[in-house]
């Protein structure tokens, strides 16, 4: 069961990064990424992206939030 559940979570992840076009990250195809990987490319590209959205600014630092 935990193994299917792992399984799933990765497709979330892959499905997602594959909808806005990231197809490959530091030269490895998305399936090949660990489930820690695509969860942090994942956060990237989603929350990170949506935060001065949330915020309503667009002055926010280009660093990764802590």
């Amino acid at each position: 069961m935990q193994q299917r559940n792992k399984t799933v979570t990765e497709d979330f992840y892959i499905k997602q990064l594959l909808r806005i076009g990231i197809y490959k990250i530091s030269d490895k195809q998305l399936y090949e990424l660990s489930k820690d990987e695509l969860q942090n490319e994942y956060l990237v590209h989603y929350v990170d992206n949506s935060l001065p959205k949330v915020f309503k600014t667009t002055d926010i630092n280009e660093e990764r939030y802590v």
